[in-house]
């Protein structure tokens, strides 16, 4: 008899928080989970890809679950999961009190018909950058997500194509952006399905926010370089990865560089992030300069400053920096995104536009960076796409 393939763990990814102009690895590992004492619920210490099984969503998951009621009217395109279908998969996490830890990544068989819940449960862990796929082939992982909190959690997923926002299928629906609810210590497997793609090789990334909607009630009457605690946290968990489609290995998509860096000052110091700042700012990263939340005119253009910079350790190389408003990525300085080529060590300070919407309220900008938006061959394979991409958020009250 012909032994099934087990399925593969293709990705094992920690989130990043962007938060007051600084990054932080959360809480909680993905590797490895570990018991809180004081919490009443909890679960043996157990490794990624061991413990319980998973087991089917019961067809009433939502029942006792509160709606995310708190999304503003203007966060169009959301489609919101009221159930699951039998293709869900569910197990238990620890459950830590403290923090919003989590932990995210992707499981795609080599057998067809193999499933999270059927299949055997000893994942082998493997953290290639590529996904190898045929020409007539749907990309069509499952994406596994996990919660370590003590509450009931809010995600709300994107993905990203070649630099671009798309619509995607997310057990059976699809859209531009997915609203899944979950209660405390859980871990949740998804069917989701990208279609198929052209041949080559594709930068594919899926993106997930917790607690998505907090800080859209702030009352904001002048621009300030002061984040409200907790209000502006950005807490976004992602996974990178190259699709190769058929025998073409040739980047389906290439950026040029706009952007050139230069040296910092002496008294700054330098990590992946992107910065927002007043327009003509001394330098972004002194406080006096850096703004928080602001106000503009709705409709109209809306004038700031982005900087971002190039840790030492990446060495040189390019950076995507693409700003989202309402989680809907939208075009600056008449372009999807701001490329910029970096040497070790350097920074762009790039004086940017975008449009506000129309209505009228708090809506929330998001500056996301991506490292090397293509990563050249190397010794026959792709290098792993660096995952140390940053968020910042700023709130703007548009009258």
């Amino acid at each position: 008899m012909k032994r099934a393939r087990p399925l593969l763990a293709l990705v094992l990814a920690l989130g990043v928080i962007a938060c007051s102009g600084a990054s932080r690895l959360m809480a909680t590992d993905a590797v490895e989970e570990e018991v809180v004492a004081e919490v009443s619920q909890s679960v043996s210490v157990s490794r990624w890809g061991e413990g319980a099984a998973y087991s089917p969503a019961p067809p009433d998951f939502y029942q006792n679950l509160p709606a995310a009621t708190d999304r503003p009217s203007f966060i169009r395109d959301v489609v919101v999961h009221e159930s699951l279908s039998e293709k869900v998969g569910l197990r238990t996490t620890s459950i830590t009190q403290q923090g919003r830890g989590g932990g995210m990544g992707t499981l795609r068989s080599e057998r067809g018909d193999a499933s999270p819940i059927d299949a055997p449960q000893d994942f082998h862990l493997n953290s290639d950058a590529e996904f190898r796929i045929d020409s007539d082939e749907e990309f069509a992982p499952f994406l596994l997500f996990s919660t370590h909190s003590s509450i009931e959690t809010c995600f709300l997923i994107m993905a990203l194509v070649d630099y671009e926002q798309v619509e995607f299928t997310l057990d059976g629906m699809t859209g531009l952006l997915h609203e899944v609810r979950m209660p405390p210590g859980t871990e949740m497997v998804m069917p989701l399905n990208l279609g198929t793609l052209p041949p080559g090789a594709h930068d594919v990334e899926v993106i997930i926010f917790r607690d998505p909607y907090a800080g859209y009630d702030l009352t904001i009457e002048e621009p300030s370089n002061k984040y409200p605690m907790g209000e502006l946290d950005v807490f976004a968990m992602s996974r990178r990865e190259f699709v190769i489609v058929g025998d073409n290995e040739h980047p389906a998509h290439l950026l040029q560089a706009r952007y050139s860096g230069t040296s910092p000052p002496a008294d700054v110091s330098l990590g992946t992030l992107a910065f927002f700042a007043r327009p003509g700012a001394a330098h972004p990263m002194r406080l006096e300069s850096q703004i928080a939340v602001d106000v503009g005119e709705a409709g109209g253009e809306y004038h700031f400053r982005t900087w971002t910079t190039r840790h030492e350790s990446l060495g040189s190389g390019e950076q995507a920096i693409m700003l989202f408003v309402d989680f809907h990525l939208v075009p600056v300085n008449g372009s999807d995104l701001l490329t910029v080529e970096l040497e070790a060590g350097q920074e762009a300070t790039i004086d940017s536009v975008v449009v506000l919407p129309d209505e009228p309220g708090v809506h929330h900008m998001l500056a996301f960076v991506m490292c090397d938006p293509y990563s050249p061959r190397q010794e026959g394979r792709f290098s792993h796409p660096h995952s140390d991409s940053s968020w910042t958020k700023l709130a703007i009250n548009a009258r």
